[in-house]
C-alpha cells in the first residue's frame, strides 16, 4: 500500500473563499514521492488519477494525508472490482440466454419434434418421420471371382436389365478351357468321316484275306500230321495264328459298325457335361444384373482388383421404379397405427404435399430409433416400430433416401 502511496504527487493552488480567505485545491497526477511528501495538501474525497481536488490539510501533517489516501481512494479501487464484476455476470448470462434459445430452436426445427408436436397438438392426427427407400432394397454388387476387372459396361444413373453384363474380371484361362471342351463336342456330335470308315474297311478285309491264307496253310498241316511227316508244335501255332486272326477280323468289324452307326448318346452328354463346366468358370467372371434397376453408384473402374476374402463392390443398384416409405412410429404411438390406415406425406424442403400412401405392413418388432434426428438433446433410448408404406399416388417426385414426414389421420 506504501508503495501505491509513494507513486501519487499532488499539484496545488490556492483559491479565493467568500468569507476573504484561501483554499488550497490540486491535481493528482502520477509523480515523484519525494514531490508528494513536500507537498502540504492531503486526499479528499473521490482521489484518482487525473482528478481535481480541494484540499483541506495541515503542513507536515504526513500520517493524515496517508489516512485520507487509505480512507477515499481505496474504495474508489474496491469498486472498480465489483464493476467489472457485474459486467461479467451479465456477459455470461447473456451467453447462456443465446445458448438456449438456439438449442431450443433447432429442437424445435426438426422434422422429429415438429412432428412429435403435431401430434401432440391435433389428436385426431398421427404425425411420423420415414424415409423413402426401393422396395427390394439397394444393392452391392460384387465379383463371384477374384481379379483385375477388364472392362466395367455400365455408367452411373444408366437403366439396366435384370441379366444384363455390367462387368468382367480376367477370364482368358477359363475362356481357353471352354473353347477346348466346345471342340470335343463338335467332334463326337460329327462323328467319323468317309475315309476314316473306308480306312477300317479296308485294314478288315486285309485282315480277313491273311485269315484265309492261315487256314490254307492250317489243313495242309493237318494233312501232313496224319502222314507223320509235321510235328504236333507245328500244327499248333498255325491253329494259334488262325484262331488270332479271326478275333481280329471281327474287332474291325465291330469297329466298322460304330463308325458307320455314329456317335453313342451318352458320348454327347459327356461332351456336353464338359462344356458346360467350362461355361460356368467362365461365367463366373462375369458380374450381371441380378434384377431391373438403376446404377446408383460406381465403386470400382477397369483395371481394378477385387478380391473374395473381404467385400469389394463394384456397383449400387436399385430398382427406383418400385418405391416404399420406411416409417417410424414412437412406441407411445404404437396402437394408433394399423394395416390400411392411409396418409399424406411431405418431403423436407418440398412446396407442398408429395404423395399419399397406405400401411402395408407393420413389423412386429420393437428397435431403436434409427431414423435422423438433428437434435442432439433427444433421447438416444427412443423404442419405435418401423411400418413399411406403399405409395399410392406421387404427387411430386420422390427419390430413394429422401426424408418425409408423414401424417395419418386416425379412424374414428
Amino acid at each position: 500500500m506504501n508503495r501505491w502511496l509513494k507513486r501519487m504527487v499532488f499539484y496545488t493552488t490556492s483559491k479565493p473563499t467568500p468569507r476573504g480567505g484561501t483554499r488550497p485545491t490540486g491535481v493528482c497526477r502520477p509523480g515523484d514521492p519525494q514531490a508528494f511528501l513536500n507537498n502540504r495538501p492531503v486526499g479528499a474525497p473521490g482521489l484518482h488519477l487525473g482528478g481535481s481536488l480541494s484540499l483541506d490539510c495541515r503542513p507536515g501533517d504526513l500520517t493524515r494525508r496517508r489516512r485520507a489516501l487509505l480512507k477515499y481512494a481505496l474504495p474508489r479501487r474496491g469498486g472498480f472490482v465489483k464493476v467489472g464484476l457485474a459486467v461479467a455476470v451479465v456477459i455470461v448470462a447473456i451467453a447462456a440466454w443465446v445458448a438456449i434459445q438456439w438449442a431450443l430452436g433447432a429442437r424445435t426445427n426438426s422434422p422429429a419434434s415438429l412432428a412429435g408436436t403435431l401430434a401432440t397438438n391435433s389428436p385426431s392426427f398421427l404425425v411420423c418421420v420415414g424415409r423413402v427407400e426401393p422396395v427390394d432394397g439397394e444393392v452391392d454388387v460384387s465379383a463371384q471371382m477374384a481379379g483385375t476387372l477388364v472392362s466395367v459396361s455400365v455408367k452411373e444413373g444408366e437403366r439396366v436389365e435384370a441379366g444384363a453384363l455390367l462387368a468382367t474380371v480376367d477370364a482368358r484361362r477359363e475362356k481357353a478351357q471352354l473353347e477346348l471342351a466346345e471342340a470335343r463336342l463338335a467332334r463326337v456330335r460329327a462323328g467319323f468321316g468317309a475315309e476314316e470308315i473306308a480306312a477300317t474297311a479296308a485294314q478288315r478285309d486285309a485282315l480277313a484275306a491273311e485269315l484265309v491264307f492261315a487256314e490254307s496253310e492250317l489243313a495242309r498241316a493237318r494233312k501232313l500230321k496224319t502222314e507223320r511227316v509235321l510235328s504236333d508244335d507245328v500244327l499248333e501255332a498255325r491253329q494259334q495264328r488262325v484262331d488270332s486272326l479271326k478275333k481280329q477280323v471281327v474287332s474291325l468289324q465291330k469297329q466298322l459298325e460304330a463308325m458307320q452307326r455314329g456317335p453313342l448318346p451318352e458320348e454327347v452328354a459327356v461332351a456336353r457335361a464338359e462344356v458346360a463346366v467350362a461355361r460356368a468358370n467362365h461365367e463366373l467372371h462375369e458380374v450381371r444384373a441380378p434384377f431391373a434397376g438403376t446404377i446408383l453408384q460406381l465403386h470400382r473402374r477397369a483395371g481394378d482388383q477385387v478380391l473374395l476374402n473381404y467385400p469389394t463392390p463394384i456397383l449400387r443398384m436399385a430398382d427406383t421404379e418400385r418405391l416404399q416409405v420406411r416409417v417410424e412410429v414412437h412406441e407411445a404411438d404404437v396402437y394408433r397405427i394399423r394395416v390400411g390406415a392411409e396418409g399424406s406425406f411431405t418431403a423436407l424442403g418440398a412446396p407442398g404435399e408429395t404423395g399419399r400412401l397406405r400401411v402395408r405392413m407393420i413389423l412386429p418388432a420393437f428397435g431403436p430409433k434409427r431414423l435422423f434426428d438433428p437434435d442432439t438433446s433427444a433421447r438416444i433410448d427412443t423404442r419405435t416400430l418401423q411400418v413399411l408404406c406403399e405409395i399410392v399416388q406421387a404427387q411430386q417426385p420422390t427419390y430413394s433416401g429422401q426424408r418425409v414426414s408423414v401424417r395419418f389421420r386416425e379412424s374414428p
